[in-house]
Parts: C-alpha cells; structure tokens; sequence
C-alpha cells in the first residue's frame, strides 16, 4: 500500500502519467507451513515491485483485496471464501471508486490465479462501458496475473512448477517473511513434510475439493533448495522473472492502448 495523505495524491496525479495498482489475494489454506495470506502477501509484494520499475508513472498502490473466491478449499480451517458474484461485485465497486479519481490507468494485480475470469469479466465491463457512453479519454483497466511467468521461473530454475502451496510460493513468502515467520521449527516441519508425494496435474474434473487432489492442501513439490542461502538466491531470481515480466506487460498494454483506442470513444 502506497501510504500518502490525500492532498499529497492529489498533487501526484495532477502531474499527469499517473497509475492505480490494486492488489489482490485470497485468504487460504497454503498447505502445513506456508500462511493462509501467501496470496495477499504476493500480490502485495509485487505490487510494489512493478511500480518500482515503472518511474516513469506516478504509481499509487491501494490496499490488497483479501477475501476472494476459493471454494475447493472451505474445508481447511481458517479460510474464507465468498461466491464470485458476491466478489465481482465488490471488486466492480472497489474500481469504479478508484477510478472516481484522475488515475490515467488501473492495474489489478491478482495473487489468487483461479480468479482471473472474475477479474477479467469485471474489467471488460467497466472499460466497455467507457466506450459505449462516450467517454473520453478512456481509462484502461489492466488483469494481470502474478502467476503467468510460472514456466519462465521454472525454465530458469529447472524444476517443474506446482499448483498450489508450491516450492515458488514458499520461496516468495520467504523473502518476504524471512525467519520471522520461517523460523527453525517451521522449515524442519516444511523439510519433513517436503519427503512425502505431491499430485501436480489437473484432474479433469472440475469442482474436485481440495483435500481429495492434494497432499495436505499442496499441489507440487513444495520445497526447493537444501539452506536458506539457497532460497535467497532462488527468490531473488523468482522476482526478478516475474517483476520483469509484470513490467513488459503494463507497459506493452498502455503503449498499445494509448496509440491504438484511448481516444476512440
């Protein structure tokens, strides 16, 4: 979150170039050790992580969304999931508030992959409804999801990526959280835990909960590397890929949007 008063994001989007990023996450089992924010947490951290990249534009980042869609985990304590009509429907109200103020753009940056077609569904209305009604200059609304460099971050590391509550995952919350969360007793119980058998396919049944196509709610080989040494250097190179990544895709996505429609209402 991007912590300003209001006459200071004022001033900032009345200097022109100016860009709304909105996390969002879920709040979720993440296996035994990962926490049930490691989607918030994501989203968050790479939220930051694009604008820092992008100093070119006044980047503000609003508070993550917490509470998603993730029916297929219900039945793991301390998860909360709300229905997706429910959920666009607030994300619907959450956009149309920020874009009551002068941001030239808006980035949601999802952490929580499963509910990208919300996203999408949300952001087509919105930004088609700017077209229909004359708008000018339309504002884009960009879904970017943090989990599309996944095989770029596998190819690059050599290992195959999860599912969910995965070695990337881990790695992620661990640069963030460092060893006050991972502390001894929590990465012997994640190094046990990594010994056992992981499914890491799609059944292709949709709607199967979660606990019958899981290990313990984890989709994938849940650890990477044998010290924290290791998981520094593999997490430097996770956000590296996918900050880039992030990067590539905003600035693509408003280049064209700015040459091609922006003033085609």
């Amino acid at each position: 979150m991007s912590s300003c008063s209001w006459t200071e994001l004022k001033e900032r989007t009345s200097q022109g170039r100016t860009l709304a990023i909105l996390p969002v996450g879920c709040y979720e089992q993440h296996g035994p050790v990962l926490p049930l924010e490691t989607d918030m947490l994501i989203a968050t951290r790479a939220a930051k992580g694009l604008a820092a990249r992008l100093q070119d534009w006044h980047c503000h980042i609003y508070p993550c969304l917490p509470y998603t869609t993730t029916e297929p985990n219900v039945n793991y304590c301390g998860t909360v999931s709300v229905s997706a009509q429910a959920f666009r429907a607030y994300l619907r109200e959450v956009l149309r508030g920020i874009m009551g103020h002068p941001f030239e753009a808006v980035v949601v940056l999802n952490g929580h992959g499963s509910i990208q077609g919300s996203l999408h569904e949300v952001a087509f209305a919105l930004v088609n409804q700017q077209f229909r009604r004359g708008r000018r200059p339309v504002r884009p609304i960009l879904t970017l999801n943090a989990f599309d460099a996944d095989d770029q971050i596998g190819q690059a590391l050599e290992l195959e990526p999860g599912r969910h509550a995965d070695w990337k995952e881990f790695l992620m919350t661990w640069s963030i959280l460092g060893s006050h969360y991972y502390d001894d007793q929590r990465l012997e119980r994640l190094q046990r835990f990594a010994q056992g058998v992981f499914p890491n396919r799609l059944p292709p049944v949709l709607g199967i909960p979660a606990e019958l196509r899981t290990n313990m709610g984890v989709q994938g080989k849940p650890l990477a590397g044998s010290c924290p040494s290791d998981y520094d250097r593999l997490a430097q190179r996770i956000w590296k890929i996918l900050e880039e990544h992030l990067e590539s895709k905003t600035r693509q996505a408003l280049d064209d949007f700015r040459t091609h429609y922006a003033d085609r209402a």
